[in-house]
């Protein structure tokens, strides 16, 4: 990613706003791929997160597809995550059994 001028790099106002603006809409968004509405906020909390911590990098136009990105990525990781514990239960009960 290339850096943005320092006239468009984005500042803690510009942040807030967007984060006002968007954080509702990524909210739904990352709903509609996880159940629980407390993850998907997590989820976008964490992708303004690091959103912000590349900041240098951004510039208004470019943080919400970034961000929305970041969201895409993180439900991608949170399911290998629940497919990973899954298997590992099923094993570990797999096991149990196989014991008695």
């Amino acid at each position: 990613m290339e850096s943005v001028s320092s006239g468009e790099m984005l500042d803690l106002a510009a942040f807030d706003r967007l984060f006002g603006e968007y954080r509702p809409r990524f909210i739904r968004f990352a709903a509609s791929y996880v159940t629980d509405a407390a993850v998907a906020e997590d989820i976008v909390m964490e992708s303004f997160m690091a959103a912000w911590e590349r900041r240098a990098l951004l510039s208004e136009r470019s943080l919400p597809p970034y961000v929305l990105v970041i969201v895409r990525i993180g439900h991608i990781h949170l399911r290998a995550r629940q497919v990973r514990l899954r298997a590992e239960e099923h094993l570990h009960s797999h096991g149990a059994r196989m014991l008695e």
